[in-house]
């Protein structure tokens, strides 16, 4: 429920202790409760009759003590968060979990104004609120307060809303923070003193993905319960899923991807419908003049195709002609059409000096004609604990590999061997090394500056800079605006049971009370087991690349 009120400041008793849970709680609140009565009652009495050693009064007074203390510690408390997830130019979403299920308000609010909005959740641990109707590239002020009255905990905060067109902004990568905490927290700071649009994270975020220890880890570094400290309170946060995501005690599990899926609401890629295993382990995103497309390259059931990690259950497959393949194509398209910057991210960087570079990352790299394709600017990973900057350079087009590592896992080394001339690190064609920078002595994060030079060009300055703000490695490159020409058209394919009939249907929005499903063409029945569909516009009135077409999601829809 959403209502509408003047601006009053609040004040709740915050309270940052972890409640016990279940039957005990209940017994020590209703013990609490008779003891205070009878407690009183008894002080009363005594204070008439004047006959009382100190000794009995340091007891009744360590007895009610003791009871407010179990009564304060029933207060709800945040447990997780709260924390920025999935900005577009109309909307964000803020997710906390408390210690016992309560409920509580998200009260918001245009920066400098004094109006604001409230929006009352119901009873439970998880919270998932988008908050809608926002306005594009708008700085908002936002405070969660659990419970809705009375007694509780608040978080105060800020965000802003993504641009509805090109316009500047800064955005901030790293990755393999895994269970390091002062390492993290030092690097989060940092990151908030550069006030980014939006945080990447390249994946593994902790060391053991079904670990409540490992998260909790992770959750007070990047998102703690101050919103003046808090990264992810702050700044929307894109993750990655790393291998240690998928990683369980005692090896790899399927359930120990679990904790991430619940823990994050990102952009839907379109695919949930036939492959609702899938869904937010890879997605797509713009951001003013920049694509950013996430994708999950864990593992592959095809050998030359698998980056090594491990037997990732459930990690979707990456080569050419997979769904993830497919997706990531189209995704391209609609980039290359649209945007003057590209970015992708994902865990495993296939031009690393590291030891993952030597041993079986490098297997990614035939991504990279895609990318040159589809005129890719920059692409982000870690798996190799340092930082890294690389190139690939091929008739006159350069494509930035950073593997930005350095997040608090411990440092590793380049590998033996990398430097030696035929090396997997060795680039060929320019006779040349593709490292171009490499440091292990700090932690580290990119800052990406994206400006507008004017005269329809921009630049992209990527700037590794240290935990203490120290900036060691910059690289810039420009580029055209966008719209620079593209065949008009995009290919949707889905798995389909031979003799069935299926609506295929596209949405160009999957946010909020704007989401409608519209028919592609008439109904088709199956003669295989992939039903292939190209969209033109002819069907839609406007190519799915137009600039004007921010999002364009497909589906086949069964029919009876």
């Amino acid at each position: 429920m959403h209502e509408t009120r003047p601006f009053v400041k609040e004040t709740a008793c915050p309270n940052s202790s972890r409640s016990r849970r279940g039957t005990s709680v209940v017994v020590a609140r209703t013990f609490c409760a008779v003891s205070l009565v009878v407690l009183l009652s008894r002080v009363s009495s005594l204070l008439k009759r004047i006959a009382l050693k100190g000794s009995v009064w340091l007891i009744a007074f360590a007895g009610l003590s003791g009871c407010l203390s179990a009564a304060a510690e029933d207060v709800p408390s945040f447990a997780i968060g709260p924390y920025l997830q999935n900005v577009t130019e109309n909307s964000i979403t803020v997710c906390w979990e408390s210690d016992v299920p309560t409920d509580g308000t998200v009260e918001y609010w245009v920066e400098g104004t004094q109006n604001s909005s409230i929006v009352n959740v119901g009873s439970d641990e998880r919270h998932e609120v988008r908050l809608d109707d926002l306005q594009p590239a708008t700085g908002y002020h936002y405070r969660v307060r659990i419970p809705a009255e009375g007694e509780g905990s608040f978080f105060t905060a800020g965000f802003k809303t993504a641009p509805s067109e090109d316009v500047p902004f800064t955005f901030a990568v790293y990755g393999d923070s895994r269970d390091s905490g002062p390492e993290h927290q030092a690097l989060a700071e940092a990151m908030r003193a550069v006030n980014p649009a939006l945080v990447i994270h390249t994946g593994d975020l902790v060391h053991w993905g079904d670990n409540e220890s490992s998260w909790g880890i992770f959750w007070e570094s990047a998102a703690p319960h101050d919103g003046e400290k808090s990264l992810m309170g702050n700044f929307p946060f894109y993750p990655v899923i790393g291998n240690h995501e998928y990683m369980a005690l005692g090896g790899y599990k399927d359930e120990a991807i679990l904790s991430y899926l619940s823990y994050f609401v990102l952009p839907p890629s379109g695919l949930e419908d036939d492959h609702p295993e899938w869904s937010e382990r890879f997605y797509s995103f713009r951001y003013g003049p920049a694509f950013f497309i996430v994708l999950d390259t864990n593992s592959d059931s095809e050998p030359e195709y698998d980056p090594g990690c491990g037997p990732t259950e459930g990690s979707p497959d990456i080569h050419p002609g997979s769904p993830q393949h497919e997706w990531l194509v189209n995704q391209l398209k609609v980039a290359k059409a649209q945007c003057p910057f590209t970015f992708v991210s994902f865990h495993e960087s296939p031009y690393s000096s590291g030891p993952w570079g030597r041993n079986s990352s490098y297997r990614l790299r035939f991504l990279d004609a895609l990318f040159r394709e589809y005129g890719v600017d920059a692409v982000f990973g870690s798996h190799d604990h340092f930082y890294e900057r690389s190139e690939t350079y091929v008739d006159n087009y350069r494509i930035l590999y950073f593997v930005e590592g350095a997040g608090g896992a411990p440092m590793y080394s380049k590998a033996s061997g990398w430097n030696a001339p035929g090396s997997w690190m060795w680039d060929e064609l320019n006779e040349a090394f593709y490292t171009k920078a490499f440091d292990n002595s700090s932690y580290s994060f990119i800052k990406v500056d994206i400006a507008l030079l004017g005269s329809g060009r921009w630049r992209a300055t990527f700037s590794a800079t240290r935990s203490n703000g120290e900036v060691f490695d910059v690289f810039q490159i420009t580029r055209p605006s966008g719209h620079i020409g593209l065949a008009e058209t995009l290919t949707f394919s889905f798995e389909s049971t031979p003799g069935q009939t299926y609506q295929v249907e596209y949405s160009n929005n999957l946010f909020g009370s704007e989401m409608e499903w519209l028919p592609l063409g008439a109904p088709i029945v199956a003669d295989g087991p992939l039903i292939s569909i190209t969209d033109d516009g002819t069907e839609t009135g406007v190519p799915p690349t137009d600039a004007t077409v921010r999002h364009r999601f497909y589906r086949g829809r069964e029919m009876p």
